[in-house]
């Protein structure tokens, strides 16, 4: 076999490093979603702080699908689920003044809209007996 034609082999070992897409700049790129169908990467276009995390799909072929950038800086994705035409996650909005707030949020997998579906509550009050 020729390596620079073979990217993994049977243990799911890369074997070559050939890019599938062109180059960008991006810091703290992380893959949040993945299946036999897309990619979806989250990354800030720039080094500061307070950079708002841009989210991206692409097909496994690298082929850019959709990206988004969302209004408010959307970090710590977790627990990402398709279904229904939606990657479904949660993500921590982070405020100067005011507690971190964790919220689900969907990427519609067609065109990337962003939807808030409810905030999670941070603290859970017991009523006395």
């Amino acid at each position: 076999d020729d390596i620079g034609e073979k990217l993994w082999i049977n243990d799911d070992r890369l074997v070559s490093d050939s890019p599938i897409t062109d180059w960008f700049t991006a810091f703290n790129a992380k893959i949040i979603y993945q299946d036999a169908n897309y990619i979806l990467i989250s990354y800030t276009p720039n080094i500061s702080e307070t950079a708002v995390p841009v989210f991206q799909l692409r097909a496994t072929n690298g082929k850019i699908l959709w990206t988004q950038a969302p209004e408010k800086a959307i970090k710590d994705v977790n627990f990402c689920t398709l279904s229904n035409g939606q990657i479904w996650f949660e993500g921590e909005v982070r405020y100067p003044d005011n507690p971190t707030q964790y919220k689900v949020y969907s990427l519609n997998i067609d065109n990337g809209k962003l939807t808030c579906h409810f905030t999670l509550p941070g603290a859970y009050k017991v009523p006395a007996k």
